[in-house]
């Protein structure tokens, strides 16, 4: 099952309105519930499936001073706000950025069934190298170090875009550090 083309575009716009702000790195989160019914809040329509957005973010690390508020982290303390459960092993996540370590072991603690994702994280341990450690684990039927896999599905067709978002937002902020110099002559 893949989110509708509309909700992942949507949610390219609302990355692209988060880079304008210039405040945050322009990671976008959703935490979406999937059903065949159409009721409540903003809701995404494709095969069938009704895609709706339960929980919002976007990083939150400078505004509260706290390096963990990722959106990701903070999509889910938002939803856990909202619904009275240990596991959220029916509710399906969306990110314009590949999960970093903190994040995806988050996912795993609260079992998240699927992440979705539009561009893969180029620095540091990503969740994809940590999904692919233990599956290669269990494959060869040594020390599991998962007891919850969440399946990683990478939405190639919106990396290149997602990827200018990206570039834009950090070349602004270059050129905004960038000190002027001007020559009397």
């Amino acid at each position: 099952m893949i989110p509708p083309d509309n909700l992942c575009r949507w949610i390219i716009d609302v990355s692209q309105k988060v880079a304008k702000q210039k405040k945050e790195i322009p990671v976008v989160s959703a935490i979406l519930e999937v059903s065949f019914d159409k009721r409540g809040g903003l809701v995404f329509y494709e095969n069938g499936y009704y895609w709706k957005i339960v929980s919002l973010s976007s990083n939150l690390v400078k505004k509260y001073n706290q390096i963990l508020f990722h959106s990701e982290y903070y999509a889910i303390n938002k939803i856990k706000s909202k619904v009275n459960k240990l596991y959220l092993n029916d509710y399906y996540l969306i990110s314009n950025l590949e999960p970093c370590l903190f994040c995806y072991s988050t996912l795993i603690l609260y079992r998240i069934k699927t992440i979705y994702f539009f561009l893969y994280r180029d620095k540091g341990i990503s969740s994809i190298d940590i999904y692919e450690l233990s599956m290669n684990r269990k494959k060869n039927k040594s020390k599991k170090i998962l007891n919850h896999h969440i399946p990683l599905i990478h939405l190639e067709q919106y990396s290149e875009k997602q990827k200018k978002i990206f570039q834009n937002f950090f070349q602004e902020l270059r050129n905004e550090k960038s000190p002027k110099v001007f020559l009397n002559l």
